[in-house]
């Protein structure tokens, strides 16, 4: 048994003879298994960054899908309010009742006319870049003169808009004017008052 302590101790004392004598060689073996360690750390790091990064992505869709932008049509006024004029201007005011952020993309719409017997047009296409949103040229004299006395005036509108992850969406409006006070009513018409 003494005999294999002796060994073992000889071993020893060659090994650490050997690591004595190699000690700058040791030292770059260790030196680049500790780069090798540290790539290996700096390559983890990066993955979890990523995977954090669309994390965070993920988690601001879902605030912004469920806290989404509204965009709302309100406070309409006739800039003349008696109507005798050659133009009618209608301002409204569009405020976003949402949470997050819109972008608008369009605005189109039209002040129009109509009698009793006339419909009210389903596709304001056709006005769009024919019409300024704010002003229409009136009948010869305005309405108020007798034979326009009957005509309503209405505001139709629609409204486009982007939220921060991109999905559009539409606020479509429409309104009359009520002739003994002069302001605009909603008309309760799911083809024309809307919100995507």
């Amino acid at each position: 048994m003494a005999s294999m302590i002796g060994e073992a101790g000889l071993i020893l004392s060659s090994i650490f003879s050997l690591l004595n004598d190699s000690r700058n060689a040791v030292t770059a073996i260790s030196t680049a298994f500790i780069a090798l360690f540290t790539f290996t750390l700096w390559r983890s790091t990066r993955g979890l960054l990523k995977a954090t990064n669309e994390n965070v992505k993920l988690v601001t869709d879902e605030f912004i899908s469920t806290h989404r932008p509204k965009i709302k049509v309100r406070q309409f006024r006739l800039t003349n309010d008696d109507l005798q004029g050659d133009i009618v201007e209608v301002h409204f005011t569009v405020v976003n009742r949402g949470s997050t952020k819109a972008r608008i993309e369009q605005a189109e719409g039209i002040v129009y006319f109509r009698s009793p017997d006339s419909v009210i047009p389903y596709d304001f296409d056709t006005y769009q870049g024919q019409m300024p949103i704010s002003q229409t040229v009136l009948p010869a004299g305005g309405i108020a003169k007798s034979k326009y006395a009957r005509i309503s005036v209405y505001v139709a509108g629609r409204i486009g808009y982007k939220d921060d992850i991109g999905i559009t969406r539409t606020t479509a409006f429409l309104r009359e004017l009520n002739a003994s006070n002069h302001r605009f009513r909603v008309v309760d018409d799911d083809d024309y008052e809307y919100e995507d």
